[in-house]
């Protein structure tokens, strides 16, 4: 209970090489979608372990690392300490209005926002890419560009990266900009 919210990777790249797993769980087409969270404001709190990789750690187990999380966010005023013992991690988020940027592996960053504030969010929605599932293996076929008529035919979970856009693969202004001061 104390990781379980919504996830979302920040670079569409990073998002690309989930599909695989979508074709895994039978699905036969899969959509590569941004989205733009309007209201209310939503306070994102970045965890920059990139020094000490604690959050990529495996021999520091998720219960550690959200106890950690929650006493620092206590610690800076964030939530009342009383929480940090007594509220599982996304509850604490969600009493703060915030959601969390960390690190998902040692180069792709993630946002996970609480499901109680999820749900209060206005988003906008833009279609970016639809993907096919080849129907002889588990390998995306092809691709459709968002707005255009017909499919891509891809060669390749890799071929993949050649019909997004090279500043599609990188990550927001917002979460750049911090990096270099932090």
């Amino acid at each position: 209970a104390e990781w379980r919210g919504f996830y979302f990777p920040l670079c569409p790249r990073q998002a690309v090489g989930t599909i695989p797993y979508r074709w895994e769980r039978g699905y036969e087409s899969a959509r590569l979608v941004r989205i733009r969270f309007c209201r209310p404001p939503l306070r994102v709190l970045l965890v920059d372990d990139r020094e000490s990789g604690y959050m990529i750690r495996g021999d520091v187990t998720s219960k550690a690392k959200a106890c950690g999380l929650k006493k620092m966010m206590a610690d800076a005023g964030i939530i009342p300490t009383e929480f940090a013992g007594e509220q599982s991690l996304m509850d604490c988020l969600a009493h703060a209005r915030a959601a969390l940027c960390l690190r998902e592996t040692a180069s792709e960053y993630e946002l996970v926002i609480p499901p109680s504030l999820f749900f209060d969010l206005q988003t906008e929605e833009v279609e970016m890419l639809e993907f096919y599932k080849n129907h002889s293996m588990p390998v995306t076929q092809s691709v459709r560009i968002s707005g255009e008529q017909g499919r891509v035919r891809v060669d390749g979970e890799d071929a993949i990266h050649q019909v997004l856009p090279l500043e599609s693969q990188t990550y927001p202004e917002w979460l750049t900009n911090a990096l270099k001061f932090t």
